[in-house]
């Protein structure tokens, strides 16, 4: 597993006034000037550099941030890390960590809150490099999901969800404890499409039964 460390902010450096301070949300994304939005991603790259050049991530990768706040306030993560996941995840292709960050590359990605630090603020990021077992089980998962009706996969899901990131991630658990748990509940969700499969093609048939009647 890699670790990575960034600020949930960046400074862009200002020649004749103070360097601006930018924080990264994507309420903030969305109303930026495109020149800002263009440093705010290139320093956020270059802050990156030290951690990242000349490292090499084998491929399919997870990726889990996890945000520690500056304070008690309720905050929604997502908010701040979409735009880290989006800015981190083109740092590690522009460092040739990875080759694309396309599907084919990254396989899942995980947003985590853990408390507050009022002294260091920030976004704790782990790497999770290729389980060519797991990440076949992960593939024809996601192969079977996409032929589920939306209200299918929202309760498969679901159950993959509530089985899979709570092991995936669980700092108790040795790395090869949680990849046999996580086998397990890939698995169990697995004959859950199977069963879902089955019953869709029971009801198709019954229609198509009626139908013809």
């Amino acid at each position: 597993m890699r670790k990575v460390t960034t600020k949930l902010n960046v400074m862009l450096p200002r020649k004749t006034i103070d360097d601006k301070k930018v924080y990264i949300n994507l309420n903030n994304y969305r109303n930026w000037h495109h020149q800002i939005s263009n440093q705010a991603k290139h320093q956020f790259c270059e802050d990156l550099r030290p951690q990242l050049e000349g490292k090499k991530f084998k491929t399919p990768i997870s990726i889990t941030f996890t945000l520690y706040k500056a304070s008690k306030r309720k905050t929604d993560r997502a908010n701040i890390l979409s735009i880290i996941e989006k800015f981190f995840c083109d740092a590690i292709v522009y460092y040739e960590c990875i080759e694309d960050d396309n599907d084919d590359f990254i396989s899942s990605t995980h947003y985590y809150s853990n408390g507050v630090d009022k002294e260091n603020p920030r976004c704790e990021i782990e790497i999770k490099e290729n389980n060519k077992k797991l990440n076949k089980l992960i593939l024809n998962y996601m192969a079977k999901t996409k032929q589920l009706s939306p209200e299918q996969r929202e309760l498969v899901e679901q159950i993959f969800s509530d089985s899979i990131q709570a092991l995936a991630f669980d700092n108790k658990l040795t790395k090869k404890l949680s990849a046999v748990l996580i086998e397990k509940h890939i698995n169990n969700t697995m004959q859950v499409l199977d069963e879902t499969f089955m019953q869709t093609q029971a009801f198709e048939e019954l229609r198509a039964e009626k139908k013809n009647k």
